[in-house]
């Protein structure tokens, strides 16, 4: 570890004024976030009611999840590998790690989401039918809510931390709700789905392409770049124990509401939701700079 170097303002070798500037964008988006995640449950009460809302979030919860599981822990080894190489100039072994990531997670979040339809189809008539019908149409968003995860790893890997912070929860969640103004008025709670499922595939798509031209991967090239087998093995094993911890971690945010599904009805989700958003502005500020010091 790199000590602190006061006459050039230097803190663990990220210059000061640096990490505040982007410590201050980056609780701005979080805080962003939160809000506008916090502006969707009202909205979604207010239009819906609690039943809507608790639907929306009980689905958001659980394909959050998923998509966390998707990723395989590879956010922060992705991370780690790509900030490194950056300073060796190594791009032909970044493009290959995260080309191996990327379509390991994929193929990895695909099952997860078969598996999800599997459980619900045996669960039917056990679970409220608004939080069954809502899941069961935006199940196919755990694919792009994964790349969306690991996109954030890869962009603060290469120094984007304002975009990094932005593309998983930031972008989807803005876009959410300004398609949910037009779409919830026609189609109530399908329009919610509908939402949420085009925010997370514009964000992913788009976030792909920018990071795939940043370091001059191609597209349907990408599938071709192999890494050794060793490195493969090491991101493999240190991205399952960072799995497991952070499935440790998280459990607490997701298992409540989750659990609230199965034994309760969505109004009592809905109405869970918008006070755990709320309690969610507390910690907003640690995580901002943890980001960044990250």
């Amino acid at each position: 570890m790199k000590r602190i170097r006061v006459g050039k303002k230097q803190f663990l070798g990220i210059k000061i004024p640096n990490l505040i500037s982007q410590s201050f964008f980056a609780l701005v988006i979080k805080l962003l976030a939160v809000m506008v995640g916090f502006l969707t449950n009202v909205y979604l009460a207010r239009t819906l009611g609690a039943s809507g809302s608790g639907a929306y979030y009980f689905a958001l919860t659980v394909i959050t999840f998923c998509a966390t599981i998707g990723a395989l822990g590879c956010e922060n080894i992705i991370l780690k590998f790509v900030a490194i190489k950056v300073k060796v100039k190594g791009y032909s072994e970044i493009r290959s790690a995260v080309s191996f990531v990327f379509y390991r997670s994929a193929v990895f979040s695909l099952a997860v989401a078969l598996i999800v339809m599997l459980a619900l189809i045996a669960f039917k008539g056990k679970v409220d039918p608004a939080l069954h019908l809502m899941l069961f149409k935006t199940l196919y968003i755990i694919p792009f809510f994964t790349l969306c995860i690991l996109l954030g790893g890869v962009l603060r890997g290469l120094g984007e931390v304002v975009f990094a912070v932005a593309v998983p929860n930031a972008f989807p969640q803005i876009l959410a709700l300004l398609l949910m103004l037009g779409l919830v008025p026609v189609f109530n709670a399908t329009g919610a789905a509908y939402a949420l499922s085009i925010s997370y595939v514009l964000v992913a798509s788009i976030s792909v392409y920018f990071v795939f031209k940043k370091i001059n991967i191609r597209f349907f090239e990408a599938i071709k770049k192999n890494l050794q087998s060793a490195e493969k093995s090491k991101i493999k094993s240190a991205g399952f124990q960072l799995l497991i911890f952070n499935l440790v971690l998280q459990v607490n945010q997701w298992f409540s509401i989750v659990f609230l599904g199965f034994i309760s009805t969505s109004e009592v989700v809905g109405t869970y939701s918008a006070a755990a958003k709320t309690a969610g502005l507390i910690s907003v500020f640690l995580v901002a700079i943890n980001t960044v010091v990250a």
